[in-house]
């Protein structure tokens, strides 16, 4: 009886692991998804932008990411301009500075707001 008890809490944790997993590789699919749509919508490519924000912050790039927020494709890149940190965002469709900001010290690298 007990072991037949255990038997199903066993399998039933084995099922809802893969739900778990499922639904990971589904968001990370969606994720993949999206930043293809945001490269074949780009007209400029990253080494340009990055030119781009280097630039209009008068420093040199630390990191460069494409995004995809409602529709509006740019990439998001992080100038290091003397002892600050600048957060240029370039239209990856005219390459033009949508804006750029000093980034906040939170180190919230990937933007989910957890950092």
């Amino acid at each position: 009886m007990v072991s037949t008890r255990i038997a199903l809490i066993a399998a039933g944790a084995l099922s809802l692991g893969g739900l778990a997993y499922a639904a990971t590789q589904a968001q990370a699919h969606d994720e993949v998804a999206a930043l293809e749509a945001g490269l074949a919508a780009a007209v400029i490519d990253m080494p340009h932008a990055i030119a781009l924000a280097e630039a209009h912050a008068h420093g040199k790039a630390v990191r460069a990411e494409i995004a995809d927020e409602k529709n509006e494709h740019s990439y998001e890149v992080e100038v290091l301009a003397g002892h600050q940190l600048i957060d240029v965002v370039v239209d990856s469709r005219d390459g033009k500075i949508v804006s750029a900001s000093a980034d906040k010290p939170d180190n919230d690298d990937d933007h989910d707001g957890k950092d």
